[in-house]
């Protein structure tokens, strides 16, 4: 989703856009948007018989629920990876990203904060697609796969 939102803005991946909830880029109306044209995205790979994955917080259940109506009315499964990890340990990753600007995310300590405390949880029906995923362990990407490939058998 921060590939997709500077590229709609005509942003140079590596460009710090304000990053403040509601700042610049991070409207409303412009996250409305990037989830847009993630949408147009991931139908057009579906629909070529690839693979999704789409990449982004999801914080509203709105957006949620129009890739799940996407997935069913394009009859390929749906899944939801509810990565979390330790606040200390995300603090510490967007600390590290910030020193290396290798990475397209505006999001600082403050956002982080935002997303903590400004997101719709997951409802019945989609804790019943989701798998947890523990993203502070060592092995989250081996724990990832194998609940993919578990949930497509």
């Amino acid at each position: 989703s921060d590939v997709e939102r500077k590229r709609l803005a005509g942003l140079d991946l590596d460009a710090r856009a304000q990053a403040d909830i509601g700042g610049e880029i991070y409207q409303a109306d412009f996250t409305d948007l990037t989830y847009r044209k993630l949408g147009e995205l991931a139908r057009t790979l579906l629909t070529a018989g690839f693979p999704v994955i789409v990449d982004a917080t999801f914080l509203n259940r709105t957006y949620r629920r129009k890739f799940r109506a996407l997935a069913r009315t394009l009859e390929v499964p749906f899944l939801i990876l509810d990565c979390t990890a330790p606040e200390e340990t995300l603090r510490q990753r967007i600390r590290k990203r910030i020193e290396t600007s290798q990475d397209p995310s505006d999001a600082d300590l403050k956002v982080l904060a935002y997303q903590l405390h400004h997101h719709d949880p997951l409802d019945e029906a989609e804790r019943a697609v989701s798998v947890a995923l523990d993203t502070g362990q060592e092995n989250s990407l081996a724990t990832a796969l194998a609940a993919i490939a578990a949930a497509n058998s």
